[in-house]
């Protein structure tokens, strides 16, 4: 797709109205504890430490 192609079609999208549309909050059909194991959920940085030297 030539150049001047490319910018004609983003020149164009950019004349369409914007939509306002709400989008529903979500919700979730099984539980997260089902869905992920307990390990799964902890935190990653567990027993991470400050490298010495650094406030």
């Amino acid at each position: 797709m030539a150049k001047e192609d490319l910018l004609s079609i983003i020149a164009y999208i950019k004349t369409w109205k914007p939509i306002h549309n709400k989008v529903p909050a979500r919700q979730l059909m099984v539980p997260i504890a089902m869905a992920y194991p307990g390990p799964a959920l902890q935190a990653s940085v567990d027993g991470n430490i400050r490298p010495p030297g650094n406030r």
